[in-house]
């Protein structure tokens, strides 16, 4: 039979080394947390919450707007530049280039290998299939 291993957690209000005025407010943070956990689940889960005495379905907090109408309305705003450009270039086409021309002088090299009888029968089996 194997025996359960009791798993240790740190509970403030088991401790002996503690003052009672450091107990007290041990609670007092744990309270006030929950409390506030609440208040952010009922906020943004609750469809018929809102700020203004639960009238309406919208949440009415700036920084939410801000984001959802940023992200609603970008396409408006988007301008081609050359730091458009420049991201464009470095994130997408350069790394493909280089990929691709790495990609592709390998497996030339490894094709003269292979025509000429320089490459052992293991390294073909052994090889990588995707630049084939």
């Amino acid at each position: 039979m194997s025996k359960s291993v009791p798993t240790k957690t740190w509970n403030p209000m088991k401790s002996f080394d503690l003052t009672p005025q450091e107990l007290d407010v041990a609670r007092r943070r744990q309270q006030l947390m929950a409390s506030k956990k609440e208040t952010f689940r009922r906020i943004t889960l609750d469809p018929k919450f809102s700020l203004s005495q639960g009238q309406g379905g919208h949440i009415l907090e700036p920084a939410l707007q801000r984001w959802y109408s940023s992200r609603n309305v970008f396409a408006d705003y988007y301008k081609v530049d050359k730091r458009s450009w420049a991201y464009l270039f470095g994130g997408l086409i350069l790394p493909t280039a280089v990929l691709y021309l790495c990609a592709s002088y390998e497996r030339k090299q490894r094709d003269q290998r292979a025509r000429a009888g320089l490459e052992p029968n293991k390294d073909k089996a052994n090889r990588a299939y995707l630049f084939c």
